[in-house]
């Protein structure tokens, strides 16, 4: 996981002037936000002198002043802070600093608790009963966390160790002094990582990173984290967002107290929505772990356009917060938070991704639901077209989800451009890439994409696809795919991301008729025009970039780490030529578009891996390896898999499992693509349609419920007769060409059976070895 999240940040995290990132990024804009930036700056210098003189008037901060391991301030240092030989010594003192500094502006800041109240079921019965969540308002205090991690909700196994040192956490205890029985990510607000030495090195940022993933994978309400590193005489904190991090340079705690006190101070004061939390949930951060109430999410209906027009404003004019629409009147749903649809995970800078059942909210005394829905939501790349539009082309297509609503929620560049270019100082050493690392790391570094948070609600469309009943099932659903996807073709639309999470068959797999459905067009380009091969991109005017010489930088810097301008998909579901390009490093200039048969032979790869990884107990081992090696990050070991398996086709036959039956489908298919390529011509959609009408028609015919078609002792050869569930001999033969079922020769029969016992084949080797040795390259995963 480290390893992931190292490279994840390579490039992308800048360091920025303390004062300037302190003015920009933990205050809103506006000119009350100008008020508070001096009134806090002031009360730093009050809460200083409180501390270096030991005098207060305020009692409680008398008190606090009184206590014996709050650091004393002599001489230009803080001496408990510097004579340690242990990092573990450094915990004691900063959390009396930091909870001392935090109960200080909170004592002197108006209106800080009313943004904290104890979180309220929007649902007045469930509230009723949920009354024992009652009390004064909410505290956010420091506590140690070293030797007692947080918990999370949902991904223990990859994140368990993790273990911040200090936090800031949400909590209805009386004071920092009583400790909570446990924590839990959902309820921290700041991670703080503390080091003995004075130097940021990489893992520090590595860590510091995690904690970020952690905190916003936990808290679905969350736009943006902040965190903090403290050292003997160093203070940094980050910023992170889908798109990067911006940190301060490191602040000298000894030097410069009077900012370390403000900055610390705001962090431990700033409301929900300062922190990064999105006020459209209901009781946004204000949520505690252990509480069990209901979540409604508000969206707004924004007008569907092409692209979303939105730049950052002239430097010195700061941005204001998105207004949301008031006409039509806003819809509220009923999330099920309890559950996603679906998630992204492990990566840090992405589009995340999520997805919820939800349910109209009609009335809310007394409180009722109506239609179900589909509520999407992700930071999309604001200069790619708006995939609101791409829906809006598609209205009417059946096999495309319908969508019923769209919000523009907010814009990465509303923080960013907070920070003047100037006082960028420019990328963090810590964790700059090599060059040999990255050809071009100096472009990417330069200057990153922005994102915009959307939001879409669907008519509810379908379910996943590993709960299709059975081999028929899934090969209508393959009919109503490509029907899908030769109607988006005749629009002018490609899709670019057919996977296993974006292709679902029809809602009730019980019931005859209903319709399958193709969801996610974010990566979807329109066609190209002839003499207009950027159709689907809109052109960006040359910004300046920060951290850059001066000079201006050409649009095809700002990229994300989807190759979308070109090749796009999900790794294990690339065709296999567009996974060559890749492979091959072929530059952007060179590489062929997507068009409809690449995302046609996807569903084979789609397919496949449902018979593989869903199969069951009874998928051949072959199998199983296979699909492992589809999922790795490493691009060379995926495209060589895809390899292997299309050129010994007759294996699929084989595969055994809960879907054996698709064996004959995916046989075929297979043949066919290697046919095609092999003449050099693009798969024929239609064709592959109607080759799923084929196979679906002759398992209705005989009535085939995925019994195994070749079981692994059976020997290899055209089946005499397929047995049913209940074991009696079927009447009607699954009726295939006897050479389709033959091996060529007896050196592939061989062949297979060492691959199926792990030993490697003179032929199996010279084939990897042409085509490289097998490096594990991350880099390249966040092209796909």
């Amino acid at each position: 996981m480290g390893l992931l999240i190292k490279h994840q940040v390579e490039n992308r995290i800048y360091e920025v002037g303390a004062q300037a990132f302190t003015r920009g990024l933990l205050y809103m804009s506006g000119n009350e936000a100008n008020q508070d930036r001096d009134y806090d700056l002031a009360l730093a210098e009050k809460c200083f002198e409180a501390l270096k003189t030991r005098r207060s008037d305020d009692r409680v901060i008398q008190d606090l002043l009184k206590e014996k391991d709050l650091p004393t301030y002599a001489n230009g240092k803080f001496p408990q802070l510097r004579k340690v030989s242990l990092e573990s010594e450094l915990y004691t003192p900063y959390l009396k600093l930091l909870n001392f500094i935090a109960t200080f502006f909170s004592r002197n800041i108006s209106g800080v608790d009313e943004a904290w109240q104890l979180a309220v079921d929007p649902n007045p019965a469930m509230s009723r009963l949920r009354s024992q969540y009652t009390g004064k308002a909410l505290r956010r205090d420091f506590f140690d966390t070293h030797d007692n991690p947080p918990n999370f909700s949902r991904f223990h196994d990859q994140h368990a160790e993790l273990k911040p040192d200090i936090c800031l956490i949400l909590n209805q205890s009386e004071g920092a002094a009583e400790p909570l029985s446990n924590f839990h990510w959902k309820d921290i607000k700041v991670p703080i990582e503390i080091k003995r030495q004075e130097d940021l090195d990489n893992d520090t940022v590595v860590q510091a990173a995690r904690h970020a993933q952690a905190v916003l994978m936990e808290q679905f309400d969350r736009k943006f984290a902040f965190g903090v590193t403290l050292t003997q005489t160093d203070c940094r904190v980050f910023h992170w967002d889908t798109v990067g991090s911006h940190v301060t340079e490191a602040i000298d705690i000894h030097k410069d107290p009077v900012l370390f006190f403000w900055t610390m101070g705001r962090l431990a004061t700033m409301t929900p929505i300062e922190l990064g939390y999105d006020d459209h949930f209901s009781n946004a951060g204000r949520v505690l772990s252990y509480q069990a109430l209901t979540t409604t999410l508000t969206i707004h209906e924004s007008k569907v356009r092409q692209f979303f027009d939105h730049r950052p404003p002239p430097p010195g004019v700061e941005s204001n917060p998105s207004e949301c629409p008031s006409d039509p009147p806003p819809l509220v749903l009923e999330l099920d938070t309890s559950d996603f649809l679906f998630e992204s995970r492990d990566v840090l800078f992405n589009r995340a991704t999520r997805v919820w059942q939800g349910f109209v909210v009609e009335n809310t005394n007394p409180w009722t639901t109506g239609a179900s829905r589909v509520v999407k939501q992700n930071w999309a790349d604001d200069a790619r077209p708006n995939e609101g539009y791409f829906y809006q082309l598609a209205k009417g297509i059946p096999g495309i989800v319908q969508i019923s609503r769209m919000e523009e929620c907010d814009y990465t560049s509303d923080y960013h451009t907070r920070v003047d270019d100037k006082d960028v100082i420019g990328l963090l050493d810590a964790i700059k890439a090599s060059r040999e690392e990255t050809q071009d790391a100096a472009n990417t570094a330069e200057c990153y994409l922005e994102r915009v948070l959307l939001r879409f609600v669907f008519e509810q469309g379908g379910r996943p696809l590993n709960k299709a009943r059975n081999g028929v099932e899934v090969l209508e659903a393959v009919v109503q795919w490509v029907e899908a996807l030769i109607a988006l073709d005749k629009v002018g639309i490609v899709h670019r991301d057919i996977s296993f999470g974006n292709l679902l068959p029809k809602l009730d797999g019980s019931v005859e008729g209903g319709q399958a459905k193709i969801i996610d067009l974010g990566l979807a380009h329109l066609k190209p025009k002839s003499g207009d091969e950027q159709l689907s991109e809109k052109p960006r005017e040359a910004l300046q970039c920060p951290a850059t010489t001066g000079e201006e930088k050409t649009p095809d810097i700002f990229r994300s780490e989807q190759a979308h301008h070109h090749v796009t998909g999900t790794l294990p579901f690339i065709a296999c030529e567009l996974l060559e390009q890749l492979r091959a490093n072929v530059s952007s200039e060179g590489r062929i578009p997507h068009g409809l048969h690449y995302d046609v032979e996807s569903i084979f790869w789609v397919v496949l891996y449902l018979c593989m990884r869903f199969g069951g107990d009874t998928v051949q081992p072959w199998a199983l390896r296979a699909v492992a090696t589809l999922c790795s990050l490493d691009i060379d070991a995926v495209a060589s898999q895809k390899d292997s398996i299309m050129r010994r086709f007759p294996k699929l036959l084989h595969i055994g499992g809960d879907f054996a039956s698709l064996g004959p489908f995916l046989e075929e298919f297979a043949r066919y693509i290697e046919k095609r390529d092999d003449i050099n011509q693009p798969i024929d959609a239609l064709k592959v349609r109607d080759l799923a009408v084929k196979h679906r028609d002759i398992l209705k015919q005989v009535g085939v419920d995925d019994a195994v078609i070749l079981p692994s002792a059976q020997p290899r050869g055209p089946p005499k007769s397929l047995e049913n569930s209940r074991g009696s001999s079927l009447k009607r033969t699954y009726s295939v060409r006897e050479s389709e079922w033959r091996m060529s020769n007896v050196e592939d029969e061989v062949r297979l059976q060492n691959e199926d016992e792990g030993l490697e084949t003179p032929s199996k080797k010279r084939r990897l070895n042409e085509a490289g040795p097998l490096e594990f390259s991350t880099s390249n995963r966040n092209l796909v």
